[in-house]
C-alpha cells in the first residue's frame, strides 16, 4: 500500500513538475523514487529468489536483493545528475514556474507523506516516526510548498531551480552513500555494522576456547546474519565441549546479534594450521 502511494505520488509530482515547470516538483518526485526502490528491491529480491523445496534449507535471498538495490541506487543518481544539469541550465534562462501549481502539489505531498507515517506506525512505536528517516521524507515536500509560496510571492524564476538542485544534490549524495554501503554488502557479504575482529575477540574470550579459525561471515536476509566457525578447545576442557558451544551461541547472539550460527569444535590435534581466522 505505502510503496503504491509513493509510486503514484511520484508519478503526479512528475506530471505536475512538466505543466509548473518545476525542478523541486521533480525533485520531490525523485525523492519518492528514492524511499521506495529499496522497498522495490526487497519484494523483486523474495519474488524472484527460489523458494527452497525443503524447510530445513535456511533460504538466503541477500544478494538479489542487494543487485536489486544497487540497480535502484544508480537509476536515483543518473536522475539526479540530469535534474542538476537541468536546474542549473535555468539560472541562465527565464522560465517562470507556476507558483500556485507547485504549492497545490506541494501541499499534497507534505499531506500524502504524513498519511504515510501515521499510517505506517502502529501505536506500540507511536513516537518513533518522530525522530525517525520520516521527519526527513517530509522536509523535502515542506520545501517544495515553501518555494511555491515564494515564488507567487516575489515572482522569481530562481527560487524554483536554486531550491530544487540543493534537494537534487542531497539527494544524490545520500543515493551514492548507499550504492557504497549496498557494494559493500554485496561484496562482503555481510552487514556494515558487523565487525568481525570484535566477533572473534568475544569467541576466544569465552572460557574453554583455545583459538578459532575458518570463520566465516554472511548476510541471509535483511534482519539475519550468520556465521560458521571452527572453534579449538583445550584439551582439558573438551568434556565440556557442548556447554562452551552454547556460551559462544548466546554471546553471540546477544551482544552481536547473529541468528544463524554453525560451530565446529575440534581439539588441538585437529586444528589445521593453514585454515586461518577471517581477514588474516
Amino acid at each position: 500500500m505505502v510503496i503504491m502511494a509513493r509510486l503514484m505520488m511520484s508519478i503526479l509530482l512528475g506530471i505536475g513538475a512538466i505543466a509548473a515547470g518545476s525542478i523541486t516538483l521533480l525533485a520531490d518526485a525523485l525523492n519518492n523514487l528514492f524511499i521506495v526502490f529499496p522497498k522495490i528491491a526487497s519484494i523483486v529480491a523474495r519474488k524472484t529468489s527460489q523458494p527452497q523445496e525443503d524447510e530445513r534449507i535456511a533460504e538466503n535471498y541477500l544478494r538479489v536483493e542487494t543487485a536489486a538495490t544497487l540497480i535502484g541506487h544508480m537509476t536515483v543518481t543518473l536522475i539526479g545528475a540530469y535534474l542538476f544539469y537541468e536546474g542549473t541550465e535555468r539560472f541562465f534562462r527565464t522560465i517562470q514556474p507556476n507558483g500556485l501549481l507547485i504549492v497545490t502539489l506541494g501541499g499534497l505531498s507534505v499531506a500524502a507523506n504524513l498519511a504515510i507515517a501515521l499510517f505506517a506506525t502502529n501505536e506500540k512505536n507511536a513516537k518513533r516516526w518522530r525522530s525517525s528517516s520520516n521527519l526527513i521524507n517530509l522536509s523535502v515536500p515542506i520545501a517544495v510548498f515553501v518555494t511555491g509560496i515564494s515564488v507567487m510571492l516575489y515572482q522569481s524564476h530562481i527560487l524554483d531551480p536554486l531550491i530544487g538542485v540543493i534537494i537534487v544534490i542531497c539527494l544524490t549524495w545520500m543515493s551514492i552513500k548507499s550504492q557504497i554501503h549496498t557494494f559493500r554488502t554485496f561484496t562482503d557479504g555481510r552487514p556494515d555494522t558487523l565487525v568481525p575482529g570484535d566477533v572473534i575477540k568475544r569467541i576466544l574470550a569465552v572460557e574453554g576456547v583455545a583459538d578459532t579459525h575458518h570463520v566465516h561471515f554472511w548476510q541471509m536476509g535483511r534482519h539475519q546474519t550468520a556465521i560458521d566457525a571452527h572453534v579449538v578447545v583445550n584439551s582439558g576442557d573438551w568434556s565440556g565441549a557442548e556447554a562452551i558451544r552454547d556460551r559462544i551461541e548466546a554471546v553471540l547472539l546477544l551482544h552481536c546479534g547473529i541468528t544463524h550460527i554453525t560451530l565446529e569444535m575440534e581439539v588441538p590435534d585437529r586444528e589445521e594450521d593453514e585454515m586461518n581466522i577471517y581477514g588474516s
